[in-house]
């Protein structure tokens, strides 16, 4: 390859504008942090000559190619984003852009996301739907998953598809069977050298999967190791060695009950070295890749985002990018075929995302983008961290967000209920958190029994436990603050998605003494309603039964945990806020519950989407929602009048 003239660099005038931030002495608009990232989903080709780019503007995505040599910039494709969404692209060649379109499918009145595969050249012209002849109509949920950008052959990629891997020709959409169905296997993993090396197996009836591999790519698969979600051990593959075929890096947590990296030797079929383990967290079956596709470390979080990069050359990579970008979590997102350029984005809990073009010969690092140009890093308010020890004596972390400038005492809060429930806070940019901090409010995210990242036996003790022992961990660590003086004890709110959003309905029918309101988008109402949904389409039967209860067994508890069945001990005013499109928790919940709600004469308003979906992913309806919710905290967390 060519090395990269210097005089690039200075052509290379990237940024693609900087709007006026707003005046130091009022909190940024809203839309500042709801808007669209004014530049996502950055990819170098494979020479490293162009970059193509998601940019937004007014809520349009377009795709932006740049050509790196000359500096011109060609907007090749336009998207308006309510009925449809790109999930990722990538460079196949230097002519040809891959990318995953979501769609929605409407299947027996209720709307699902399927994904489908396009291409188009640099320029725009020759775009092509994938998978237009791939027997949609037949298999309407099923989802085409890239496996590899096949960097043997160019013009082709390999795509995961209802039990096999084929390989698509990007010009005629064609394909050829790589990979044919093999012992029921799905979800097929490839070595560095695109060889099919392992797969996985589930019956629906079951939670436990099944993970296969093989040591050469003729022979049949065998099992390693399982993973159950509802009872563990998990086991995880990370990723193929590239140069010993029997050797796999896996995650497991069979020794230490949080999830750590081992080598595992397939050939005997028994675990090796433990490479990594931390004495508290998780870490995650997510690699990091070099630019050889080569697994050289591991993705975890501890209270922030982590990695552990095992490699000596790819960790003395990371540590170059890591001295050129501070205090700051530093990921490389892709590579030139050379690994001489690569794509940076960088962030952290006080320093709004940044993209850039790190040019590893020259050591220089350009900035391309800040996501979102109308606010300053000196607006962010900073987490604290908080050791909360609930009623009945289990500890779990917490973290407390402070207003800019705010110190902790006397602060109207905000409890803000992560979803999941098997995810987890981190300190992190976080739109929703810096939004509440910039209007006052001291938000507090606690990471109540349920949440990942803890190890098994945390986790497990969140099982059946909606409404219960989960919600009075939310409330312990808001009785924290209260005790502590950090929190107005008069001006306390709970808002959340999803589950939190099941969490704040909850909050303010358990605790009314505590909560002045609650705010849910797009939360689940009836635990019954959810099964129903659970069983048949996300998880199946079994998981949906270990994690949340059995529909006939638990039927009792299940209705007193359902907050549209207890919608008559309402006091307190509740925001109801969903999308008519969310695919995950369907409309039908906040249907239920602003009719009981009614029915109760309890204090509540609404707020009915078409578009936003269960993410908020349009721009418009996400902007409307967060400043409905700032008008409806405000009224509900006023001071109260004083006694005379």
């Amino acid at each position: 390859m060519r090395p990269f003239a210097r005089s690039i660099i200075i052509l290379l005038v990237l940024c693609v504008g900087v709007s006026h931030a707003a005046a130091p002495s009022a909190p940024p608009p809203v839309w500042a942090f709801f808007k669209n990232p004014m530049m996502s989903k950055t990819k170098i080709s494979p020479s490293g000559n162009y970059i193509a780019s998601i940019i937004s503007k007014q809520g349009i995505e377009t795709i932006l190619v740049w050509n790196i040599r000359t500096n011109e910039k060609k907007p090749i494709l336009k998207f308006p984003g309510a009925n449809y969404q790109i999930d990722w692209l990538e460079w196949a060649s230097d002519r040809r852009i891959v990318l995953s379109m979501q769609y929605k499918e409407a299947i027996g009145g209720a709307g699902y996301l399927a994904t489908r595969l396009h291409a188009v050249d640099r320029d725009g012209e020759n775009l092509r739907e994938l998978t237009k002849n791939w027997e949609l109509d037949k298999h309407p949920l099923a989802n085409a998953q890239l496996v590899s950008m096949f960097d043997e052959d160019e013009s082709q990629i390999l795509v995961s598809w209802l039990g096999r891997v084929v390989a698509v020709n990007l010009d005629s959409g064609n394909s050829t069977t790589y990979q044919a169905r093999a012992q029921d296997l799905a979800g097929f993993q490839v070595d560095p050298h695109d060889r099919v090396r392992g797969g996985w197996k589930r019956r629906r009836d079951q939670t436990k999967m099944s993970f296969y591999a093989r040591v050469r790519d003729t022979e049949p698969f065998k099992k390693l190791q399982s993973s159950d979600p509802a009872e563990g051990p998990r086991f995880f593959p990370v990723g193929f060695h590239d140069q010993d075929p029997s050797l796999l890096y896996a995650v497991s947590d069979h020794e230490t009950g949080r999830l750590a990296l081992y080598e595992y030797d397939i050939e005997a079929n028994e675990f090796g070295e433990r490479l990594f383990a931390s004495d508290r967290y998780d870490l995650s079956p997510l690699p990091v890749l070099d630019g050889d596709n080569r697994t050289v470390g591991v993705f975890y979080a501890t209270d922030t985002p982590q990695h552990k990069i095992f490699d000596p050359g790819a960790a003395a990579l990371q540590a170059r990018i890591d001295r050129a970008l501070p205090d700051s979590f530093n990921r490389v997102t892709n590579y030139s075929r050379d690994s001489g350029r690569m794509i940076i984005e960088s962030a952290s809990a006080t320093r709004l995302p940044r993209t850039y073009l790190y040019l590893a010969k020259e050591g220089q690092m350009i900035e391309l983008s800040q996501a979102y140009p109308d606010l300053r890093d000196d607006q962010l308010g900073k987490a604290k961290t908080l050791n909360v020890t609930a009623r009945d004596g289990l500890q779990f972390r917490a973290f407390l967000t402070l207003p800019p400038g705010a110190k902790p005492k006397n602060l109207p809060i905000v409890a803000l209920v992560h979803g999941g429930p098997a995810s987890r806070d981190v300190v992190r940019y976080d739109p929703w958190v810096q939004f509440l901090a910039s209007r006052g409010y001291g938000v507090l995210q606690a990471n109540y029994r349920g949440s990942t990242g803890y190890g098994w036996k945390f986790q497990e003790k969140g099982h059946r436990q909606w409404g219960l022992t989960m919600q009075d961990d939310v409330t312990d660590a808001v009785r924290l603050l209260v005790d502590k003086g950090v929190a107005d004890p008069q001006r306390i709110a709970i808002v959340g998605g999803s589950y939190g959003g099941y969490a704040s309905y909850m909050g303010v029918i358990r605790e009314p003494e505590l909560f002045r309101c609650g705010a849910s988008y797009g939360g689940v109402s009836d635990l019954h309603l959810l099964i129903d949904q659970d069983s048949w389409y996300f998880d199946g039967d079994a998981f949906t039964k270990a994690s949340i209860g059995a529909e006939v067994k638990d039927r009792e508890k299940l209705a007193r945990t359902s907050p549209a069945r207890l919608a008559s001990r309402v006091t307190r005013p509740i925001l109801v806020a969903h999308s008519k499109d969310d695919q995950r928790v369907v409309f039908s919940h906040s249907e239920k519950m602003i009719e009981a709600l009614e029915e109760a004469g309890a204090p509540h308003e609404t707020l009915l989407l078409d578009y936003g979906m269960h993410h908020l992913n349009v721009e418009r309806e996400r902007i409307e929602f967060f400043e409905t919710l700032e008008d409806f905290l405000a009224r509900c967390t006023a001071p109260l009048p004083q006694a005379s």
